[in-house]
């Protein structure tokens, strides 16, 4: 059994590996100094270029046993801007609250749970990262029900 830095650790890697299979350069961990003057580490940073321009991605990973929270969207919005880049991504085994997807939504934040990571990496690459069974539910929370 992987400890969680390990998953995490591997979790990067796969994603990196994506990435890198679509055409763009992609490195785990890249530190990189802001606007602000403050640093900021990005797990991956997938990045494209073109003859016009160059398209950045910064992919927070989350190999956390529980579903993120809005605070964990909130702060790679802050990253993206500070840094000038073009795209965030948040990536969690244990997918989101719906906080965090109202969030991820009106910050225009993407969020990968267990079914976009298997859409996008696939069974195979998942095998080892203990990612719960795919769900009928997008949104995490709490099961609503009332009476007449």
């Amino acid at each position: 059994m992987t400890s969680p830095a390990e998953t995490g650790r591997l979790l990067e890697q796969r994603v990196a590996e994506f990435f890198r299979a679509n055409g763009y350069e992609a490195n785990c961990n890249e530190v990189i100094e802001g606007r602000s003057g403050g640093r900021h580490e990005i797990d991956v940073l997938a990045e494209k270029s073109d003859a016009l321009t160059t398209y950045r991605v910064a992919i927070e990973c989350k190999a956390w046993q529980k579903p993120i929270e809005k605070d964990v969207v909130s702060k790679l919005h802050y990253v993206l801007g500070d840094l000038g880049l073009h795209k965030g991504i948040v990536v969690s085994l244990a997918g989101s609250r719906a906080g965090a997807e109202r969030t991820a939504t009106d910050l225009g934040v993407e969020l990968w749970g267990p079914d976009e990571l298997r859409r996008h990496l696939g069974d195979a690459a998942l095998a080892d990262l203990n990612v719960p069974a795919a769900s009928s539910s997008a949104h995490w929370g709490y099961r609503f029900s009332a009476s007449e």
